[in-house]
């Protein structure tokens, strides 16, 4: 799973208060957009057309095809990994009460 990745598509999942699926955005594709490069310990994320780069990064343990987001309630499940292709599951806490949605997923497909 190390490497640079290359972010092909986002789609992004809303559930309502009752867990079921609320409404669907994408798949958003992004051609040389993003990127993310996953080290043993830390997953950066890279935003190429921002002027300066924005990254962001986050210190990861792994334990099985999931990925947690340390000091964070978010959960990444990895649900496809070949040495060419990389699709991750965002689980992301819970929104809280009153919000239009109760939680959100996001999927992001990567090649390279």
């Amino acid at each position: 799973m190390e490497g640079t990745w290359d972010l092909k598509t986002e789609t992004e999942y809303l559930y309502d208060s009752k867990g079921a699926l609320a409404a669907t955005h994408g798949p958003f594709t992004h051609p040389q957009q993003k990127q993310a490069v996953i080290s043993a310990d830390y997953v950066v994320t890279l935003i190429m057309l921002a002027t300066p780069v924005q990254t962001s990064r986050f210190a990861y343990s792994r334990q099985g095809n999931v990925l947690s987001i340390l000091n964070t309630n978010t959960e990444i499940d990895i649900k496809k990994l070949t040495a060419h292709s990389l699709v991750l599951l965002y689980r992301y806490p819970p929104n809280p009460p009153n919000s239009q949605y109760a939680r959100a997923e996001t999927e992001y497909t990567y090649d390279r």
